[in-house]
């Protein structure tokens, strides 16, 4: 609404966000809250000037609620989050797993508001994740879909550009260019994604030669492109341009076919609208797969980017045909939007649910392919992967470290920051306040082999209160794990610098575990295949 010039309609919205109260009894998950809520919040108070404080404030509340998801052993989010419990899991349709494309995708957002607010823990959080990633990802930076919160290491090999993996790769670039392209570790993981995708997962069909992207499973390919992975053209076109690629024209040149396969998506449907996902079998030229549509913006996404940065008008008239299609089936008289239940018919039935993404990024997408760059800069914003623009700053990795200890005294700043192989890895302190006043165990396993969390994982939070140690360091800080499961001595000099909690409260006892029956362990095997065949109808 405010791109739009809608100020009124934004006076409106922002008095119902101050009434807002997200003390609730509700689980949610923490990666969508993350990109809609406080993305779209930091998006408008920047967008206004920076001078609503109370936006700042209703976005603290939700993201310190939401930080209680990274109270992991590894540091790696849980997907769901209850607002006011705190409590915290995966859930049974991931195997109890994280998604790449969750854990990946907070990164702007946490960042931001540590700059806004001066408090170095959300930076901190999202810092600890790229960490955990760059420590145990392939030199490929082709990720696997799947990543376990307790050890921090991948579960599979299903390697995804659409659902479950897509816009990790989107925060591998946009994570450089927030920073104003000073942080150049995120350039270069960026870079070898970008030639892996381009070198690896890139296709051609027969015969008609359409451009697309496929997934790798199980050691072998799987000819499908989900209308998620078309976003997959304009961040290639734009990381190619923003980082100036020595195969810059190869790797547009592959954005632009992948753009056009999107585009016939849409264009070889009866109703004009693209389905969820095509296969091509046999690397044949597509057939639909799921053929409902969601009201989903990655194709007009990728319109935008190439639009913008290669000015050909073709693809301001293949997106104004899109569109077109979407607004004639997709409307309600009522008022709304509704997404469809099969796309290649002439007259398709509407699913009667209105999907947030609609307004945050399919409307604003479509409006900003037929606007001036003046609406909105990309040299000077950069959109989160839910289409909220944020502002591009040149900074040091450490300033708001500095910040916060010089306004509050509470950390001691230890010196420079450690990198390896020029990334910035997690210090002892940093490590120090991830799992602050717990005794930190290697990953238990439950009676099936499977890694559980520890008990009294969440007995402390990130938000416990932190104060100096001038003795010796407590004996339940002496060890602490590594996400690679190994136990390693922490440093014994300078004891004066770590922390520990004031609130640390021992953990339950143990209780004896039942001895499991072979009837009870059938049933165990039975449920793993029961999952595993979910997984491969979804």
């Amino acid at each position: 609404m405010h791109l739009m010039g809608l100020h009124d309609e934004v006076d409106s919205a922002l008095m119902r966000i101050r009434q807002l109260d997200f003390d609730v009894d509700l689980s949610m998950s923490q990666f969508e809250a993350m990109i809609r809520v406080v993305g779209g919040l930091l998006s408008i108070y920047e967008l206004r000037g920076e001078k609503e404080p109370e936006i700042i404030e209703k976005v603290r509340d939700i993201a310190d609620r939401l930080l209680w998801a990274y109270n992991t052993t590894s540091g790696v989010p849980h997907q769901t989050v209850n607002l006011q419990t705190r409590i915290h899991n995966n859930p049974d349709w991931s195997g109890g797993l994280s998604v790449l494309s969750e854990l990946g995708t907070v990164q702007l957002e946490l960042r931001t508001l540590s700059f806004h607010t001066g408090d170095p823990i959300y930076d901190m959080k999202a810092t600890h994740i790229m960490s955990v990633i760059r420590k145990t990802a392939p030199r490929d930076m082709l990720c696997p879909v799947f990543m376990s919160a307790v050890s921090g290491r991948w579960s599979n090999d299903h390697i995804a550009l659409g659902a479950l993996g897509d816009s990790f790769y989107e925060y591998l670039l946009k994570q450089y260019l927030l920073t104003g392209k000073t942080e150049e570790t995120y350039r270069d993981m960026f870079a070898a994604a970008m030639n892996a995708i381009v070198d690896k997962l890139l296709f051609h069909s027969i015969p008609s030669g359409f451009t697309f992207v496929a997934e790798y499973r199980r050691g072998d390919y799987y000819y499908k492109m989900d209308h998620l992975a078309c976003f997959i053209a304009g961040t290639l076109a734009y990381g190619a341009h923003a980082i100036d690629s020595p195969r810059k024209a190869e790797v547009i040149r592959a954005a632009a076919g992948i753009t056009k396969t999107c585009y016939l998506m849409y264009h070889r449907q009866a109703s004009g609208v693209s389905p969820e996902y095509v296969e091509f079998p046999g690397k044949g030229d597509f057939i639909n797969g799921a053929g409902y549509y969601l009201l989903r913006p990655e194709a007009l996404e990728a319109m935008f980017y190439m639009w913008r940065l290669t000015g050909e008008e073709q693809y301001r008239t293949m997106g104004w045909e899109m569109f077109q299609a979407i607004v004639r089936h997709c409307r309600v008289e009522s008022g709304g939007f509704a997404g469809l239940r099969e796309v290649n018919v002439p007259q398709p039935v509407k699913d009667n649910l209105q999907q947030s993404f609609w307004l945050a990024e399919t409307l604003k997408y479509a409006f900003l392919l037929f606007s001036n760059e003046s609406v909105l800069d990309l040299n000077e914003w950069v959109l989160n992967t839910e289409a909220h623009p944020l502002k591009i700053r040149r900074r040091d990795p450490l300033d708001v470290w500095r910040a916060y200890e010089s306004k509050t005294g509470q950390v001691r700043w230890r010196g420079p920051a450690k990198f390896v192989e020029g990334f910035e890895v997690e210090t002892d302190l940093m490590r120090q306040q991830r799992l602050a006043g717990r005794a930190i165990r290697p990953p238990s396993r439950d009676s099936f082999g499977s890694e559980t969390e520890n008990p009294g994982d969440d007995e402390s939070g990130p938000f416990d209160p932190v104060t100096m140690v001038d003795s010796v360091i407590p004996a339940s800080l002496v060890k602490m794990a590594r996400s690679d499961g190994n136990v390693q001595p922490l440093p014994t000099q300078d004891p004066q610098w770590y922390i520990t909690t004031t609130t640390t409260r021992r953990p339950a006892p143990k209780t004896p575990k039942p001895r499991v029956s072979d009837a009870d362990r059938a049933r165990a095997v039975e449920r793993q295949r029961e999952l595993r065949k979910r997984e491969k109808q979804r």
